[in-house]
C-alpha cells in the first residue's frame, strides 16, 4: 500500500433520523489525513482501528459519505458518536494490531478520550489549559478495539517536551501514563508505549501516574 501524503479529505454527514433523511442536519467536515492507494487503486485513509475508502474529486481532494443513523438506544447513541468523533482524532502512529496512537488537541477530543479511557484526561486537559493559557504539554492515547469489539482507550499520557516549560510544573508530573480505568498500563502495553516514545522523540518515560517503573520486563514487539 503507497502512502500519498496529506490531502484534504472532506466527510459528507448525512443523518437519518426515524428511518428518514433529515437534510437540515447534514453537515461536512474537511481536515487534512494521510491518503493510501491500494494495489488496486482504491484510495484510503485510517479509519477508527482500520481504513475507509474515499473517493478523489475533481479539486484535487477526497471526499467520502458517512450516513449517521440516529436512534433512541444509549448504545445507537455511542456509536453516533465515535462514528462523528473517530475521524477528528489526529492519528500519530497506527500498529500492526489496529490499535492507533491519537493527539488530543481539543477540549472536545479530551473529553471524548476521556470517556474512551473512564478517565480524568479530559478534565486535567482542559485545566492545564486554564492555568497555563496554552497546553506545553502534548497529550495522548492509545485506542482500539477490546475484546467484545467496543472501542475504548487502552492508555492516556501526557508528556513535557525537553524544549518546554511550565507555569505549574506540580500540576502534572513531566511524564504520567495511565491505563483504562486507571489501570497501570505496564507490562501489557510497554511496547507499544516505547514505541509512541521512539516516533515522536519525546521523553516518555515508563511510570505509573508518574511514579517511576524500575526492572520493566523487556517489552513484545508491537506490531508497526
Amino acid at each position: 500500500m503507497q502512502s500519498l501524503g496529506k490531502h484534504l479529505v472532506r466527510t459528507h454527514y448525512r443523518h437519518i433520523v426515524g428511518g428518514e433523511r433529515d437534510q437540515t442536519m447534514d453537515s461536512v467536515n474537511e481536515s487534512r489525513q494521510t491518503v493510501y492507494q491500494r494495489a488496486d487503486g482504491a484510495f484510503l485513509i485510517n479509519y477508527m482501528s482500520g481504513k475507509r475508502q474515499v473517493t478523489p474529486t475533481a479539486d484535487g481532494a477526497y471526499e467520502c459519505i458517512q450516513t449517521v443513523q440516529v436512534g433512541v438506544s444509549m448504545q445507537s447513541l455511542t456509536g453516533v458518536i465515535d462514528e462523528v468523533m473517530s475521524p477528528m482524532l489526529r492519528t500519530v502512529l497506527e500498529l500492526e494490531s489496529g490499535d492507533r496512537w491519537i493527539e488530543i488537541d481539543s477540549d472536545v477530543s479530551a473529553r471524548y478520550v476521556g470517556n474512551l479511557t473512564r478517565t480524568a484526561i479530559g478534565l486535567f486537559y482542559h485545566q492545564e489549559g486554564t492555568l497555563e493559557g496554552r497546553h506545553p504539554r502534548r497529550w495522548f492515547a492509545l485506542v482500539g478495539k477490546d475484546d467484545a469489539g467496543e472501542t475504548v482507550g487502552k492508555v492516556g499520557l501526557c508528556v513535557l517536551p525537553e524544549n518546554e516549560s511550565t507555569l505549574h510544573p506540580d500540576f502534572v508530573a513531566e511524564c504520567h501514563i495511565t491505563g483504562h480505568a486507571n489501570s497501570n498500563p505496564y507490562p501489557e502495553f510497554a511496547a507499544e508505549i516505547e514505541a509512541l516514545a521512539d516516533v515522536t522523540e519525546l521523553p516518555i518515560t515508563p511510570n505509573y501516574q508518574g511514579r517511576p517503573i524500575v526492572d520493566t520486563p523487556p517489552p513484545r514487539r508491537p506490531g508497526m
